[in-house]
């Protein structure tokens, strides 16, 4: 057996995708996505969460680059979802992207908010951050999961 098989295999156990074009582009970078965003929702609440990476170049935005993943992120996974499936490909792009910057730029407004109502300590908006960042992501995929299973049912019914 290849080491791809044996990856996939192992993948399987993991209960995570086989890794196929499909699954790399609408599950395990969406996953990738999710992680940028979070990150940056913590470096949006204390600054020194990605300006401290020692392996990363002063010159390189690091928040920037996070910003970026998660909207393409979020994109790709919205793409991906059952609701959009039926759409021309224009279209689910543009539902698609619209959705991730919105999620996205909802979430800096958010995250701004909050450290101005949290208190001055680095460690507690740390935490503020990473924790919302996870429960918008959480309620996000509830209410894409939620548009799949009525256009599942949509589908059973024509």
């Amino acid at each position: 057996m290849s080491a791809f098989g044996k990856l996939n295999d192992m993948l399987v156990k993991m209960r995570l995708r086989r890794i196929t074009k499909e699954s790399l582009l609408f599950f395990y970078y969406p996953m990738k996505g999710a992680s940028c965003y979070v990150l940056f929702a913590g470096h949006v609440m204390n600054p020194a969460v990605l300006s401290s990476w020692p392996l990363v170049p002063k010159s390189v935005p690091v928040s920037n680059v996070a910003l970026i993943h998660a909207n393409l992120g979020i994109t790709l996974y919205l793409m991906g979802s059952r609701h959009l499936r039926n759409q021309h490909i224009c279209k689910r792009a543009t539902f698609s992207l619209f959705g991730a910057l919105m999620f996205n730029m909802g979430s800096v407004l958010l995250f701004a908010i909050l450290r101005q109502v949290t208190p001055e300590c680095a460690t507690l908006r740390t935490i503020v951050g990473v924790t919302s960042s996870c429960v918008l992501l959480s309620v996000g995929k509830q209410y894409v999961d939620h548009l799949d299973r009525q256009a599942v049912i949509g589908e059973a019914d024509n």
